[in-house]
């Protein structure tokens, strides 16, 4: 929220959460500020949200993609089988 909307700038998060086919489930993550630098390396990023985002996604046995266009969206989908698998 601090780097997206700089300068007091107003904004719009959106946060879907929804089960797809085959017991997966989609988290999308979006919102209209700025995005990230076009000159960011996103998989070699050591930034606080990009280690944040690649530890959840391991836990979940997941993937997630990032789109920087009029905005920043970042998708994270995972398996029912890696939420049971780590609540055991």
């Amino acid at each position: 929220m601090k780097y997206a909307f700089p300068g007091q700038r107003n904004g719009e998060v959106r946060v879907q959460f929804k089960q797809t086919e085959n017991n997966k489930y989609k988290l999308v993550i979006a919102d209209n500020g700025v995005g990230i630098p076009e000159d960011m390396e996103i998989d070699t990023s050591g930034s606080l949200g990009m280690n944040l985002m690649r530890g959840l996604t391991n836990q979940l046995d997941g993937t997630f993609f990032i789109e920087n266009k009029k905005g920043l969206m970042i998708i994270v989908i995972f398996s029912q089988s890696s939420i049971d698998k780590n609540h055991q």
